[in-house]
């Protein structure tokens, strides 16, 4: 009996284990359109997502001003990176997969996305709020790393120079 439930646990619990002989691989190439209860798809991103953030901020709307730069940079990541999450990820699971998976272009990225989840984390689950400052520098940090407009100017701006 003994013998059947760990063999049980170990199956149920493999993917946990890291055991690499039963590990899936994941071969889907669809983009979830939730994670975490958050809608990433990108049509329901506003045209300007660090002003839309600040806006909601300055209108005491703290949670959904972190929210949306929280599920803008998510979709950003799932777009262009391969950023695949299991269901039931944590956000936690999400900075392990940035910090150690993914080959973002700069370090500073990294380190974006893991100040941006610890404020989402203080509002949503400490109930605690960021600073002015702090969700001011994150609106224009995320429109130096993940807007369309603005990375596209500078990657052509850096092909110019080369």
């Amino acid at each position: 009996v003994l013998a059947f439930i760990a063999l049980f646990l170990l199956i149920k619990y493999r993917d946990r284990l890291n055991l690499g002989y039963w590990r899936q691989q994941k071969v889907s190439t669809d983009v979830p359109d939730m994670l975490f209860g958050l809608d990433v798809r990108e049509e329901s991103l506003p045209d300007d997502v660090s002003a839309e953030a600040l806006r909601l901020f300055n209108q005491n709307n703290y949670r959904a001003a972190l929210a949306l730069l929280y599920r803008a940079t998510l979709a950003f990541l799932v777009k262009h990176y391969d950023f695949v999450l299991e269901k039931g990820a944590t956000e936690g699971d999400c900075l392990r997969i940035v910090t150690r998976q993914l080959q973002l272009p700069t370090q500073n990225e990294v380190e974006y996305f893991i100040d941006l989840t610890r404020a989402w984390q203080l509002t949503a689950y400490a109930h605690r709020n960021v600073s002015a400052q702090q969700m001011e520098a994150l609106c224009r940090d995320w429109a130096q790393y993940y807007d369309k407009k603005l990375v596209n100017q500078s990657r052509a701006a850096g092909d110019e120079n080369e």
